[in-house]
C-alpha cells in the first residue's frame, strides 16, 4: 500500500541527473520510517520539491526547522515591505 511518504518521494527530483521534481509549495516536512527520521522534503527557492537525505539526530532536525522558519518569516516580511513601498 502506498502512503504519504511514497507520494512525497515521487514528487522530488534527482538533482544530480538534471531532473527536477514537481513544482509544488511544500513546507519543510520530516519523513519518518520505523520511528526514525528518514529525510526532509522541502521546496527549493526555484519552486521545485527536493529532499535532504541522510540521518540527522532529532536535535539537528529541530535546529534546521527553526532556522528554516525564521528565514521564511524574514523573507515574508521583506516581501511585505517591498509591496508596501509600491503603494
Amino acid at each position: 500500500m502506498k502512503d504519504f511518504s511514497w507520494l512525497l518521494e515521487k514528487l522530488t527530483g534527482q538533482m544530480d541527473n538534471k531532473f527536477y521534481g514537481c513544482e509544488l509549495n511544500v513546507p519543510e516536512t520530516v519523513l519518518f520510517r520505523d520511528g526514525k527520521p528518514l529525510k526532509i522534503i522541502r521546496t527549493e527557492p526555484n519552486g521545485f520539491v527536493s529532499t535532504i537525505k541522510g540521518s540527522m539526530p532529532l536535535s539537528e532536525i529541530k535546529k534546521y526547522l527553526i532556522n528554516a522558519g525564521v528565514k521564511r518569516s524574514k523573507e515574508i516580511q521583506e516581501e511585505h515591505g517591498k509591496l508596501k513601498n509600491l503603494r
